[in-house]
C-alpha cells in the first residue's frame, strides 16, 4: 500500500495480459508491484467457446523475485 497508515485501496496498472501457450495461464504485467498483505484480482473473459468467465483472485505476496520478461515466465528445466 502506497500509504499504509491509510485505510483503503491502492489500483495497479497491468500493462499487459498474455495467454501461455498451453491456453492455461495468463501472464500480467504489472510494473512497481509491490508485497502485500491483501490483493484482489478481478476477471472478465471469454473462453474459446465465447462463454464469459468471471471472478476473483484474493492472494498475498510475501517478496518479489527477480523481474521477468513481458513475455511470460521462462520454460521449467525438463519441460522442453
Amino acid at each position: 500500500m502506497a500509504e499504509p497508515d491509510t485505510v483503503g485501496h491502492d489500483p495497479v496498472d497491468v500493462t499487459s495480459a498474455k495467454l501461455s501457450a498451453d491456453g492455461r495461464t495468463v501472464f500480467l504485467a504489472v510494473p512497481n508491484l509491490q508485497p502485500v498483505m491483501q490483493m484482489e484480482i478481478r476477471y472478465s473473459l471469454r473462453a474459446a467457446d465465447g462463454a464469459r468467465v468471471e471472478g476473483k483472485i484474493y492472494n498475498t505476496i510475501n517478496r518479489l523475485g527477480p523481474p521477468m520478461e513481458e513475455s511470460g515466465p521462462a520454460p521449467k528445466a525438463g519441460s522442453e
